[in-house]
């Protein structure tokens, strides 16, 4: 039956044949698909088959490896993705790491340089003394032993002891300004009393009075909510640009403002002086100490600074946050 099915299919014209068959391999009985074409002028049959347990075994197998294939490359994605994370947490962790020396770095560059301006200002506070105030009080000391002396003698001596007793009170009377003037280079009273403002603009009387340069000094609100140190920066940062004013702009006009927004007190000073070429203060390095001691008050309390000069004048710029602490308490 099998062998006329095949024939009456090519004699229909051809076509594909599904039956059993014997497979020699197994001698066992298992489903074929054939293809049979009749070639009439020889009177032939001609035809092929493929037994279907032996295509879908193929089939499996080669599933099975594609199986395996996606498997092993889903683990390599896997590894590749698992790789990729640890590379990136190390060189994250690197980069703190890193970022943490750089940072430890710098607070110990900056601790270096508050203890010297911390000795620098002991320095300068120990000169004062020591070539005023001690020199008066030698001075006084031996008016007064001197005067002792001569009041148990003539009425001529003792005449020269009250002259020299009233030399000894004008004396007095200086050492006690010298003081209060160390005391208010030290830390203005007026700044805990009044606030940065009202000692702002103190500091710009007294400059105007002593130094014949005009200063217009303009506060705006809030600007008095920076903590103790904070104003201090800021004051001392006052004097040292009016300072460097004095010895090198030669300038006749002065304007320093002091003024708030959301985030930070701002202090502007600016001047109409002949200015300075910014590139070339490293050059001089004296006339750049007044600048980097403001940069380095400023970076203790968390601030910025910025400076702007031109031939037309120059504009001094300290930035600081609201809500600051020191790094180093004393500035």
């Amino acid at each position: 039956p099998t062998i006329q099915l095949l024939i009456a299919r090519a004699n229909e014209g051809g076509g594909y044949v599904r039956y059993l068959w014997e497979k020699p391999s197994s001698h066992t009985v298992a489903p074929k698909l054939g293809y049979v074409v009749a070639i009439p002028n020889w009177g032939w049959v001609v035809g092929t088959g493929i037994y279907l347990d032996d295509v879908d075994a193929a089939l499996e197998k080669i599933d099975n490896q594609v199986s395996g294939h996606i498997h092993k490359t889903m683990l390599l994605i896997a590894g590749i993705a698992i790789l990729s994370a640890l590379v990136v947490a190390l060189s994250g962790l690197l980069l703190n790491v890193s970022e943490h020396r750089v940072a430890d770095a710098k607070l110990k560059q900056l601790a270096q340089r508050v203890v010297r301006s911390q000795e620098e200002e002991r320095a300068r506070l120990s000169r004062d003394l020591h070539d005023g105030i001690s020199q008066w009080l030698v001075s006084i000391k031996l008016q007064i032993e001197a005067a002792v002396i001569r009041l148990s003698g003539t009425p001529e001596q003792a005449a020269a002891a009250k002259l020299s007793v009233e030399r000894t009170a004008t004396q007095i009377t200086d050492v006690l300004a010298e003081v209060r003037r160390i005391s208010h280079d030290l830390r203005p009273a007026i700044l805990d009393d009044l606030g940065l403002a009202a000692a702002l603009e103190h500091l710009c009387q007294e400059w105007s009075s002593t130094a014949s340069t005009p200063i217009a000094f303009h506060a705006g609100a809030q600007v008095d909510t920076l903590s103790g140190v904070a104003n201090t920066v800021l004051f001392r940062i006052a004097q040292e640009a009016l300072t460097n004013i004095a010895r090198h702009a030669q300038a006749t006009q002065i304007d320093m403002q002091l003024h708030a927004d959301a985030g930070h007190v701002t202090l502007e000073i600016g001047d109409n002086g002949i200015g300075f070429n910014l590139d070339q203060i490293d050059d001089h390095p004296k006339r750049g100490i007044g600048l980097r001691n403001m940069v380095e008050r400023l970076e203790a309390v968390g601030g910025s600074f910025s400076l702007r000069s031109s031939s037309e004048g120059t504009v001094v710029t300290a930035r600081i946050p609201h809500s600051t602490a020191p790094v180093y308490p004393h500035v």
